[in-house]
């Protein structure tokens, strides 16, 4: 887990200043994910909503030739993160493991409770494969550069 100070202090920085999704995210979104996977980003905070959408961005700069299903995987990464329902300063707590309640424990395990609401919600293998880590080799280097923020 990214746990840096200026990984923390950017994150934070843009859970203040970037506070709405626009239209032209919303219209990439819907480009991409099928109706099911829709209704699942559309559970995603704002936050987290906006971070997917500019991960994708540099995710596709890294790999152009991704496949819908990567790119899928890019825009539900996050998703396990509703669970949490935490709020900026909470998120910066349970990251540095100073909040140590049931929802910090959901927030640091979000990857396995993404895919766990993906599997559950009927989204389709390729989706879940890319999220579980077992996608192609140039997906997760690819994916791995786009998430650093």
């Amino acid at each position: 887990m990214k746990s840096s100070i200026a990984h923390l202090v950017r994150r934070t920085w843009l859970s203040i200043t970037d506070s709405t999704v626009s239209d032209a995210d919303i219209d990439v979104v819907s480009q991409v994910l099928e109706p099911l996977e829709r209704e699942v980003w559309n559970r995603m905070q704002s936050v987290d909503q906006r971070h997917s959408v500019r991960v994708l961005s540099r995710f596709r700069d890294a790999l152009p030739n991704a496949l819908r299903s990567e790119c899928a995987a890019v825009l539900l990464h996050d998703v396990g993160k509703s669970v949490s329902r935490l709020g900026t300063i909470g998120r910066i707590a349970a990251t540095m493991g100073v909040l140590r309640t049931r929802r910090a424990a959901h927030y640091r395990d979000h990857e396995r409770l993404g895919v766990e609401i993906v599997r559950a919600q009927g989204i389709v293998d390729d989706v879940i494969a890319a999220m579980s880590g077992r996608g192609r080799v140039e997906f997760d280097r690819a994916f791995t550069l786009a998430d650093d923020e």
